[in-house]
């Protein structure tokens, strides 16, 4: 049990590392709620919440998705 806590802090905290700044109140104003909830959520104070799950891996695919486009992007003008 105490494994499964962790693994899923470290998941966590690597989502948020990637996110860029704003995105928590992004993803509040999605779900309805405040990005102090959203912070509670990322430091473990809330446990399970699939709807707040649900949103920041949708906003993690989208970022990482932009990411690797502006990448490309940035390949092909090089070349």
């Amino acid at each position: 049990l105490c494994d499964r806590r962790q693994r899923q802090m470290c998941i966590r905290d690597s989502i948020k590392m990637y996110l860029p700044y704003g995105t928590q109140v992004k993803i509040a104003k999605e779900v309805g709620t405040t990005r102090c909830h959203i912070n509670d959520y990322f430091s473990g104070k809330i446990k399970n919440s699939p709807k707040i799950e649900k949103a920041v891996i949708a906003e993690f695919d989208r970022f990482q998705s932009e990411r690797k486009a502006l990448k490309e992007k940035i390949i092909n003008s090089v070349e």
